[in-house]
């Protein structure tokens, strides 16, 4: 596990300094528009937003996951995780939110040690269905193809790196040969990639 998340934030890293990095055909403008498509992560972000800043106005956007995202970028539900820090204290207040189709409730609220290795995200990202079908046009699609039994699962989060971007993380897996896997880091801002094993 701490290999993967070393890979990950060196990754991340590459992605945000990198001049070199892949870019897909998009148009970059068509990358930071992003949809509203139903069932997409954007999609409730501005109700899950409004209920995290009614339930603590400090609180600010950490993350969004899901399972069992389909090829178009939509999932049944989507988890946005928010934070606030006790400002003098060690101990941060976590809110998790889950989006269904047009509904959004917060399934738990919680107060712990703050955690290390994630940052808010600082910056406009582009959506689900635009990561995605960069993953897809990346190697996905290859892999869904050699591997009909897949699952996929994404998530947007952003590392504790100075100038890093938002980043998605997205990860196709065989459900019945754990070991097969294809997964990709997508810049949420600008349509870099990396691949890695």
């Amino acid at each position: 596990m701490k290999n993967i998340i070393a890979i990950l934030l060196l990754s991340l890293l590459i992605l945000g300094c990198s001049k070199d990095s892949n870019t897909t055909d998009n148009n970059i403008n068509d990358l930071t528009s992003g949809s509203d498509s139903p069932n997409t992560a954007h999609f409730n972000f501005a109700a899950v937003e409004k209920q995290a800043k009614t339930l603590d106005s400090n609180s600010r956007l950490k993350s969004i996951s899901a399972e069992n995202v389909k090829i178009d970028g939509t999932a049944d539900s989507w988890i946005f995780k928010y934070s606030s820090v006790n400002i003098g204290s060690y101990t941060s207040k976590y809110f998790y939110f889950r989006s269904f189709d047009k509904t959004v409730k917060c399934d738990s609220i919680i107060e712990t040690k703050t955690t290390v290795g994630d940052a808010f995200i600082s910056e406009t990202w582009f959506n689900s269905d635009k990561a995605i079908s960069i993953a897809e046009n990346s190697g996905g699609k290859n892999f869904r193809d050699e591997n009909p039994d897949n699952a996929i699962s994404a998530s947007l989060s952003q590392a504790v790196i100075y100038n890093a971007s938002p980043t998605w993380y997205i990860q196709y897996s065989s459900k019945t040969n754990k070991e097969k896997n294809f997964r990709i880091i997508v810049n949420a801002v600008n349509g870099s990639f990396s691949l890695f094993q």
